[in-house]
């Protein structure tokens, strides 16, 4: 079952994306389907489910506490190499990479 397609027919149809709910039966399978839809869709999907009410789930939030780790432990190379990676991610958008050099520029004034 190819479900961004299934989507697109019930946005067609005239249904409106907060109309469409994807109930699943376990929590394994709710990732690959959410990035299944954003590599379809990218920005033009909203995705919500209980993860994305979890801070540690939300990649902003991750960006600003890793910089905010450096700042207070600058040697901290796994925090370096997370933000890093976190900067890295094909869904960082500009003002968060921005928002953690800011901080970041903070420390070495």
């Amino acid at each position: 079952m190819n479900l961004p397609i299934i989507s697109v027919d019930f946005l067609e149809r005239g249904y409106k994306q907060r109309d469409i709910a994807i109930l699943v039966r376990n929590n394994d399978v709710i990732q690959p389907i959410a990035d299944k839809f954003q590599d379809e869709f990218g920005t033009d999907v909203s995705i919500v489910s209980d993860e994305a009410f979890r801070l540690d789930a939300s990649l902003a939030v991750n960006v600003i506490i890793a910089a905010l780790q450096l700042l207070i432990h600058p040697e901290d190379k796994p925090t370096e190499s997370k933000l890093l990676s976190s900067i890295s991610n094909k869904y960082c958008r500009l003002d968060w990479i921005i928002t953690a050099c800011l901080l970041m520029r903070m420390k070495l004034d």
